[in-house]
């Protein structure tokens, strides 16, 4: 099941904004799920004057940035010193 929703710590990560004035903004619209505080992607479209769709596509180079970004001081084999690696040796 996938969830139109997005945490607010996240979105305060892509509007360069802190948290609270975040909250704040969103006061009323913000719901819990589990131990976030998410808002409807809708809601927040409508709020940036934006499509769903467009917010998504957003979302999505947002959120592959930081998995790139998590990555990218990984150490990089080739194929022998995988195998190396992979065997212990």
């Amino acid at each position: 099941m996938s969830i139109l929703a997005i945490k607010t710590k996240d979105i305060a990560k892509l509007l360069n904004s802190n948290i609270k004035d975040v909250e704040r903004k969103l006061k009323g619209r913000i719901f819990k799920l589990g131990n976030e505080k998410m808002v409807s992607v809708f809601t927040l479209a409508k709020m940036l004057n934006t499509t769903p769709r467009e917010l998504l596509d957003l979302l999505e180079d947002f959120y592959l940035g930081e998995l790139i970004a998590e990555v990218e001081d990984d150490e990089i084999l080739d194929y022998e010193k995988a195998l190396k690696r992979y065997k212990g040796r």
